[in-house]
């Protein structure tokens, strides 16, 4: 096998299919990097048997065949070599010659007999949706995603079809993301699945921010996600995902129109007395007639800022986790969203002006003076 490919472009793909690789597996061979060579490409393939990352990569091929590299070592060889030209040779006994300028690697690669590459599954469902659109619901959803294992499920979002309609949902308990999109969906046939966290965060590097398609294909156990240039394999999150439905006020007392840009600010601009204290002090939304109040009392300062936001009702103090706040208001993507909620205490929601493209909803802390 010989091929030759730009160095900074190899890499790239290395880095995305290494995630799909255990650095201490039980078995030697899942520690490696498949890597194929054919026509005018080379496959890359990382699969730990939970996730699987196939990415192809166009490349200069004088002589097809395949091998296993162990993946830190290869990657480290390719992460030091010179931005310019790579070419790799392996020979008959499977030692692998890495070239670039005057640099010369010898490595020792594994037979890919044993290697699990990644099947084609037999769908049970499927949908089809613009990469753009999928990057950005799962971008805008996964920060709510849990970190507690102990209540598996909500480590992964969940994913609803239904009348050419996805929505993906992630709760952790205090905090809820959702988004919803049009999609493709032939059969139009409703059906859920929860996909890790760690899955989703690795298609949020590998897909692209254009219209090109993804194709989205189920079986009772596995997700697989293919665009032109790659391939993910996944398996699913097994058991019954919150109802979050039922977790959502349906009516609210308040409603506030507020800039998120300028929330946004004024929440980061807290950080700084946040981070001084260890009580980690929430920030304050002092709503008053015609003023949004921010403001954060620590033991070792204060900060208030002020925002003009008219506001109908008496004046309301409610606290909230600056961190929660802060990723909710970066997942907005209007420069003005509604604020609903019945008391300094119930939760809160973040809205579109019009439609429903997405919700977030952060529970509040309850304040020093509550009663």
């Amino acid at each position: 096998m010989i091929f030759q490919c730009q160095k900074e472009e190899l890499l790239n793909i290395l880095n995305i299919v290494s995630k799909a690789v255990s650095p201490r597996a039980a078995m030697p061979i899942l520690e490696g990097i498949y890597i194929k060579a054919q026509a005018e490409c080379i496959k890359i393939v990382g699969n730990d048997n939970e996730l699987g990352i196939e990415c192809t990569l166009p490349a200069q091929v004088y002589e097809e065949g395949s091998i296993v590299l162990i993946a830190k070592t290869f990657i480290d060889i390719i992460r030091r070599l010179p931005n310019d030209t790579v070419t790799v040779k392996v020979s008959e006994d499977r030692n692998a010659i890495i070239t670039c300028q005057n640099i010369e690697y010898k490595i020792i690669g594994l037979s890919d007999d044993e290697y699990p590459l990644i099947p084609e599954i037999e769908p049970e469902n499927s949908f089809k949706i613009e990469s753009e659109k999928l990057k950005s619901m799962i971008r805008r959803t996964l920060f709510a995603t849990s970190q507690n294992e102990s209540r598996m499920v909500l480590t992964g979002s969940l994913f609803e079809v239904k009348d050419n309609y996805l929505t993906v949902v992630s709760v952790d308990g205090f905090r809820l993301a959702l988004r919803n999109e049009s999609v493709k969906n032939g059969d139009e046939k409703e059906f859920s699945f929860i996909i890790p966290g760690k899955t989703l965060g690795e298609l949020v590097k590998i897909l692209e921010d254009d219209d090109s398609i993804v194709n989205v294909s189920l079986t009772q156990r596995y997700v697989m996600l293919k665009t032109e240039d790659a391939k993910v394999v996944s398996r699913l999150i097994e058991g019954a995902f919150l109802n979050y439905n039922k977790t959502i006020p349906v009516d609210s007392a308040y409603s506030v129109v507020i800039p998120v840009n300028s929330v946004l600010e004024s929440v980061e601009r807290c950080e700084p007395i946040i981070a001084a204290d260890d009580a980690k002090s929430p920030v304050r939304l002092i709503f008053t007639e015609k003023e949004l109040i921010v403001k954060c009392i620590a033991a070792t300062g204060q900060i208030v800022d002020i925002i003009p936001v008219p506001f109908n009702g008496e004046e309301l103090e409610i606290g909230f986790n600056h961190k929660y706040l802060r990723d909710a208001l970066k997942a907005c993507e209007t420069d003005l969203i509604k604020l609903e909620f019945n008391s300094n205490l119930s939760p809160c929601l973040l809205k579109p002006i019009e439609g429903e493209g997405f919700l977030q909803m952060v529970l509040p802390v309850r304040l020093k003076n509550d009663n």
